[in-house]
């Protein structure tokens, strides 16, 4: 059953629809999804395809924001977000651990199996992957279950996490006798483990600011603050390279010392010849919408041209040739396309790249467009909607507001009602549900404002 407020109807609506949107259309096809009706069409698509992971791959990273949060409003399915290091090339800095956390959670979930919708710009899904993130085991503190935790604590410090007396950042555990608190590099709390003898007796949130505890948990998943993690492979190709690329000796010596140091993981490509990427990694039953193909290229031209430039600025202080083909942490676009094998949708914004494509499905939507700057405005629009049977849905973030909007929708004659379990043509529905822009969708008879 949808909760209070779900637009997921609204998909499954979408959905009955199939070819018409260009759901269910076959590999290779081109659809045109304008971008302020995307995620409900790809909500809709993954109904079709519930066993089945859909990755869906932008051109730039507020895009895929975008995108990300109003799916998660049409979307029943696991909605996850996939994120680029906020770092350039060779920078010394390290990218934020919530970052570098979230890319590990997600490896690990793939391995699973279970079926999500993966939102990721290009940058990310162009990156490689070191291969501790594609072999790590989450570590699982659960109630009631015994654990060794002088061989957690080791590993955490294997995965970037540090030990200090009090934790209050990502990143980091203490340990006081029968207490053992950590904050996971994926979280927005940490947690208190509290132990009898090696058994986990409670486990729970706590507040940085006292320290005291906030949320029963029945258990906590624990992943890597770092990608990189310095195995005796990692080791022993540093010990390599401090002798073959003398320019950068001073962090090839401190990785062969498995010596942690900002900005490390943009060593990547030196240190692994593999050049995973996530689209690599998916399980079997996935599949790929690619949305604006064209600009998603040029902006993995713009990334490639980046990364050079940067290589070449650092290349004269290294008195290292940039011409002797500097690996790259990220791949070309199109190798890192030929190798997938998830059947593929190309989704544009408007009927064809350049000429008309063949066979392509043009979705005819249009924007809400300008508020009505009155409730009698307002109302006028929406009984006429209304008489042509559309379902209209007014989506508010704050159940002051969509409780004001209602009451006075009603008192304008326009019959309204509040968070209900469907979706009909005799009433306006308004939810509580914060999104970015809405629409409208003639075949479907459907508004969204």
């Amino acid at each position: 059953m949808n909760h209070p407020g779900s637009l997921s109807a609204l998909a499954e609506l979408v959905a009955s629809h199939g070819r018409s949107f260009g759901i269910g259309v076959p590999n290779g096809s081109v659809v045109a999804w304008a971008d302020h009706v995307r995620p409900v069409l790809l909500a809709a698509l993954a109904r079709t395809r519930p066993n089945d992971t859909l990755v869906v791959a932008l051109p730039t990273d507020s895009q895929a924001r975008v995108v990300f949060d109003d799916l998660k409003v049409y979307s029943d399915a696991q909605v996850t977000y996939f994120p680029a290091w906020e770092t350039l090339p060779f920078e010394r800095v390290s990218p934020d651990i919530e970052t570098m956390g979230q890319r590990m959670r997600l490896l690990a979930q793939l391995r699973d199996g279970a079926p999500r919708i993966v939102i990721a710009p290009i940058r990310a899904l162009l990156q490689r992957l070191s291969p501790s993130s594609l072999s790590f085991s989450p570590i699982v503190l659960r109630r009631g279950e015994a654990v060794d935790l002088d061989s957690i604590t080791r590993t955490l410090v294997e995965w970037g996490y540090v030990r200090e007396q009090l934790v209050e950042h990502r990143g980091e555990f203490a340990h006081r006798g029968a207490i053992f608190d950590v904050f996971n590099s994926t979280d927005d709390a940490p947690v208190r483990v509290e132990l009898w003898g090696d058994e986990v007796e409670r486990v729970t949130t706590f507040s940085v600011s006292d320290q005291r505890s906030t949320e029963e948990l029945a258990e906590v998943v624990l992943y890597p603050a770092r990608e990189l993690v310095i195995d005796d492979h990692i080791v022993r190709r540093a010990e390599q390279l401090a002798s073959r690329e003398p320019w950068g000796r001073e962090q090839w010596e401190r990785i062969s010392q498995r010596s942690e140091f900002d900005g490390m993981e943009n060593w990547l490509a030196w240190l692994v010849d593999e050049e995973t990427t996530l689209l690599d990694v998916l399980p079997e039953r996935a599949g790929l919408v690619v949305c604006d193909p064209a600009y998603l290229r040029s902006r993995a031209r713009e990334l490639e041209k980046e990364e050079r430039a940067v290589a070449e600025a650092l290349a004269s202080t290294w008195s290292f040739e940039v011409e002797a083909e500097m690996p790259r942490l990220h791949v070309d676009v199109d190798t890192m396309l030929s190798r997938t094998t998830a059947p593929l949708v190309l989704s544009v914004t408007s009927p064809g790249l350049g000429e008309p494509t063949e066979g392509a499905v043009d979705v005819i939507a249009s924007r809400w467009g300008s508020p009505a700057n009155t409730t009698e405005a307002l109302a006028a629009r929406l009984r006429d909607q209304l008489e042509l049977d559309y379902r209209i849905v007014l989506a508010y973030d704050s159940v002051e507001s969509a409780t004001r909007v209602r009451n006075e929708l009603s008192a304008h004659g326009v019959p309204a009602v509040l968070a209900p379990h469907e979706f009909t043509t005799d009433a306006v529905t308004v939810v509580v549900q914060a999104l970015h822009e809405g629409f409208v969708l003639p075949t479907a008879q459907l508004m969204v404002a």
